[in-house]
């Protein structure tokens, strides 16, 4: 039988009410993979956690530059969905960085990517950039233009998971109060204290802080609610393969494994740092190199109630994805 591509926790309520699973949830990963310890309750495409790397010297914007290069080599013409946001944005400046004159690139955008970065769209107008708008409204996953083979779709996927596990119930300001203090005083009061501290006596790395625990998280969990964004909502998802996380590669992971300590430089606002200084150096915004914070920026350019089976804000469409494309959708 086929693998599990992508599973909606939330459509499994024994398996959700499990301990490692309620730990996981609770730093933002809603569909977990376990990439060591404990046992995934699902038949799941393996995603072994990779090694430490030793003398991994490649450059944030090495990386970034190789990945948009990458994307250009399959040959076909690239739709970027571009919400204005740090990870998204650093994956467009990338292509236009790269682009050579026999490809093509359509930038997919909504008037809340204009909201949300406006002068790099002032930047795309004057570079003549090919603009594809789409509403709150539209549904663009029942956008047959979107998934007809004839265009790759690339979006900022995986760039959350480069940094930290973060829950949205927490902001960056808040956290970086204690990012420093020892994670286990942090959560001596925590219903989820022993299962975290159960999966931290299997791992081979042992975090002291706030930030290495939540980095740590981010490297040995798997999230694939945002991995595979497409397969939660397609009526057929079985064309999942024509949309590409920009930052879910495996030199990004190592590079992720090589820096635990590089996702900011120095106070909240400049979370991401490798990003927003990649970004910067293409178009000179200061303002957003220095005040630019992380958001969720996927409701904003999708209306979400369109969604099936909601639960606490988490939508879908379909409960579960196999890697042949078979699914189980919501009723």
């Amino acid at each position: 039988m086929s693998k599990v591509l992508y599973y909606h926790l939330n459509s499994f309520p024994e398996i959700s009410a499990r301990d490692e699973y309620k730990l996981a949830t609770s730093f933002g990963l809603h569909s977990p993979r376990f990439r060591f310890g404990f046992d995934n309750q699902f038949d799941l495409i393996e995603n072994p956690l990779t090694n430490f790397p030793t003398n991994f010297t490649s450059t944030f914007e090495e990386l970034t530059n190789r990945r948009a290069v990458e994307l250009w080599d399959i040959g076909k013409p690239i739709r970027l969905w571009w919400s204005g946001g740090i990870d998204s944005t650093c994956a467009l400046v990338s292509l236009l960085k790269t682009k050579r004159l026999d490809t093509s690139l359509t930038v997919y955008l909504s008037k809340a990517s204009v909201q949300e970065n406006p002068r790099f769209y002032d930047l795309l107008v004057n570079k003549k950039v090919n603009l594809q708008w789409h509403s709150h409204e539209d549904y663009i996953y029942d956008n047959d233009q979107l998934w007809n083979g004839q265009t790759i779709n690339v979006n900022g996927g995986g760039g959350d998971y480069l940094f930290l596990a973060i829950s949205s119930k927490m902001s960056m300001e808040e956290f970086f109060k204690i990012k420093d203090h020892d994670w286990i005083n942090v959560m001596k009061d925590s219903d989820m204290l022993n299962t975290a501290e159960k999966y931290i006596d299997m791992s081979p790395y042992k975090p002291k802080t706030c930030w290495e625990l939540l980095w740590w998280f981010a490297r040995s969990i798997d999230d694939l609610l945002s991995r595979y964004l497409s397969p939660r909502f397609l009526k057929d998802p079985s064309v999942y393969h024509l949309e590409h996380g920009f930052f879910y590669t495996d030199y990004f992971e190592k590079w992720a494994l090589s820096n635990p300590y590089a996702g900011h430089n120095g106070d909240y606002r400049t979370y991401k740092w490798p990003m927003k200084k990649y970004i910067y150096d293409y178009d000179k915004n200061e303002e957003y190199l220095n005040t630019k914070q992380k958001e969720s920026s996927f409701p904003s350019v999708n209306k979400q109630s369109r969604y099936l089976g909601s639960s606490r804000g988490h939508y879908a469409l379909n409960k579960i994805v196999y890697e042949d494309g078979t699914y189980v959708r919501y009723k």
